[in-house]
């Protein structure tokens, strides 16, 4: 195999399968797969975040409005998903589908949190 070296003030820059610039995840094929892990990842902890704070919410009898679910995504999720999504939304669609999972779970727990909040 022929190694390709780069060097900069007589510094060897070492290889490494994937760096963070600027909070995107870039591989060395171009795949994205690194970068939709993460996202996949801050999306689910984000979920749940909603979660518990649904949880803790509902003990307080603290009364949430109708536009409450929408304002928890825009806030906690939507930014995820949107960050840099021109660069890296392109990937392949077997690689997207870990987001298309987690767009379907987040979804369904905001309908839940929608119906609850109608019924009080």
């Amino acid at each position: 195999m022929n190694t390709f070296c780069v060097t900069i003030d007589n510094n060897k820059i070492e290889r490494v399968s994937n760096t963070k610039f600027l909070g995107v995840y870039i591989d060395d094929n171009l795949d994205w797969k690194h970068q939709i892990s993460q996202v996949a990842v801050k999306v689910s902890k984000s979920l749940g975040l909603l979660n518990r704070v649904k949880f803790v919410l509902s003990k307080v009898k603290f009364v949430l409005s109708k536009n409450s679910p929408k304002m928890l995504y825009n806030t906690f999720i939507l930014p995820d998903f949107l960050y840099c999504n021109i660069i890296w939304g392109c990937a392949n669609e077997s690689t997207l589908i870990k987001l298309v999972v987690c767009k379907n779970v987040l979804f369904a727990f905001l309908t839940i949190l929608n119906t609850e909040i109608q019924l009080n």
